[in-house]
């Protein structure tokens, strides 16, 4: 008799967690944002890497600034370059309106400065363009353009 209130105990046990997990909602997850794509870069810089940068205003006429990159750690302050693969590169884009920066989540349309370098750890890129990009809720594509020092 024991061992038969023992199993109804432990099936009712059971069944609370069974229908408690499934009378929960799923979790709301965010929306990506702080997200850049760059496309069109000629197929002779596959490998190398790419940070971007900008310094402009918002639709309110405040300063802001915006970066782009891999990754990036706030305590050491340093960021990680995006790699170009397929003649795109996909980057994190950071908000640097005072304080720790943030994931971009904003609706603007941007200009960036993209630094394009050979090798991870060099101090000065071997290129430099621009990409006109309007971001929607953090988002962004564009397209580079104006490579100097290019030559194809």
């Amino acid at each position: 008799m024991k061992n038969l209130l023992k199993l109804i105990g432990v099936i009712t046990l059971a069944m609370v967690i069974a229908f408690s997990m499934t009378a929960c909602e799923d979790p709301v997850v965010p929306e990506e944002v702080g997200k850049l794509t760059i496309t069109g870069f000629e197929f002779d810089v596959n490998g190398y890497f790419v940070m971007a940068d900008t310094f402009d205003t918002d639709t309110d006429g405040e300063a802001f600034s915006l970066f782009a990159a891999k990754r990036y750690s706030t305590g050491s302050q340093q960021m990680e370059f995006g790699q170009i693969i397929n003649r795109r590169v996909s980057l994190n884009v950071w908000e640097g309106k005072g304080g720790t920066p943030v994931l971009y989540e904003g609706d603007e349309a941007v200009t960036f400065k993209v630094y394009v370098f050979e090798k991870i750890d060099d101090e000065e890129p071997e290129f430099e363009g621009t990409v006109d990009v309007t971001f929607i809720k953090g988002l962004g594509v564009g397209e580079v353009s104006s490579l100097t020092g290019w030559t194809p």
